[in-house]
This record gives C-alpha cells, structure tokens and sequence, in this order.
C-alpha cells in the first residue's frame, strides 16, 4: 500500500520526518484498549512509520493517539446517539468539550488545537472517514462534516497541498544543472498524488474545500 511513500520519503530531501515503525502486538493492545480495530490504511501506516511530521501537519504515533485519548480529549463508542465529550463522565481539556466521544483523533495542524479524526461511526471498506475537528467550532452539522474518505486519501492530499515539491527535493549543495532533474520529480509526485486522489473520488479541477464535495453526498445520511 505505501510503496510510493517509501520512495516519496527517500527522493525528497527535507519536509517529511517519519517515526520508526511499530508492530503487530502494540496496534493490538491499542485496538482492544479501544474496543475497534483500526482503519486498515492508518494500521498498514502505523506497522511502517509509528507517526510523522509533514510540512503542516502531524500525524500521531499510537502512543501519542493514545495519551490524546487518556488525557486531552477522551473517546467512546458510539451507542445510538451522540455523545459529547462534556457529557462522557470524564475530564478532559475544556477546549474539546464540544468534540463527539466517537471521534478518534490521530493528527492535528501544527501550531494548532484542532484535531484531525476518524469518524468511528461509519465504516466504510475498512476504513473511517475524517473528520476536522475545530476547537471553537459550536456548529454541530460542521463538526460532522466528513472531510474525505480514508487516513490514506488524507496523507496524499496533505501532501499534495504541502509540499512545496522542488524545494522539497531541492538540494542548495547541488549545482544549477541539476534543476531540471528535480523539476522532473516534483511533476511526477504532483501527478502521482493527483491521480490517486481522482481514484479516491476527489474532483481536483476545483478548489481545495470543493474537493470531496461529491463524495460527500453519496456517503452522508
């Protein structure tokens, strides 16, 4: 599944900084800590890579996941009805009172409280859409939102919008001549990660926000 990442990773030269992987049996006791199983692309990530630092995002470790879980923001099933963090039973940080108990988060903007979560409510072909959740949003329908289909349709379009791809394999060491080279490569991810998210179900003739609005209908209740 992340082939392409492992040579993404060893192409560019800076702006990604992946952890080391984790293994099959800390995903377990995360998972029956949880009482779900992780989604499949998030799970596959976790088993390579144990978190990372984009241009503009990070994405949580299982540990990490866990400590947001304990102590920042809590986490539940969903059982029939909404439940809100103000009203679990826990204490947690007063700016996540509003997130509902069934969002797992596993990421976050850098410089930011927002927390970037899978929806644990839907499954959708072993995979949980994400959700946004921002800390002083009070509009619940927002909330809900579903922002794209799966963790890895999130990585390749975080990606795609972050990088600043020839500066990313940019090297100031190498002579001017080398300029087309990594022009080249920048236009091969740039097309790669498109391609994929069109898969996905992505529209990427309109802006950013206007990506998944297609797929939003066909997957919202």
């Amino acid at each position: 599944m992340y082939q392409w990442l492992r040579t993404l990773t060893s192409e560019a030269r800076q702006s990604l900084a992946f952890s080391a992987s984790t293994n099959e049996n800390q995903v377990a006791i995360v998972e029956s800590r949880l009482g779900i199983s992780l989604p499949t692309s998030y799970r596959n990530f976790v088993l390579l890579w144990d978190g990372a630092t984009l241009c503009s995002e990070k994405i949580f470790s299982i540990q990490i996941l866990m400590e947001y879980v304990d102590t920042e923001c809590g986490f539940g099933l969903y059982n029939n009805e909404l439940c809100l963090a103000a009203d679990s039973g826990q204490t947690h940080r007063q700016i996540y009172q509003l997130k509902p108990t069934h969002f797992l988060a596993f990421g976050m903007p850098e410089h930011s409280s927002d927390l970037y979560c899978f929806d644990t409510n839907r499954m959708i072909n072993g995979e949980y859409p994400i959700c946004e959740f921002s800390h002083d949003e009070e509009d619940m329908e927002r909330i809900l939102r579903l922002e794209c289909p799966s963790f890895i349709a999130f990585l390749q379009e975080k990606l795609y919008d972050d990088l600043e791809l020839v500066d990313a394999f940019w090297d100031d060491t190498l002579e001017e001549e080398a300029e087309c080279y990594f022009e080249e490569k920048s236009a091969y991810w740039n097309h790669h990660l498109k391609k994929e998210l069109i898969a996905a179900g992505a529209d990427m003739d309109v802006l950013p926000h206007q990506r998944w609005d297609k797929w939003r209908r066909e997957h919202t209740d």
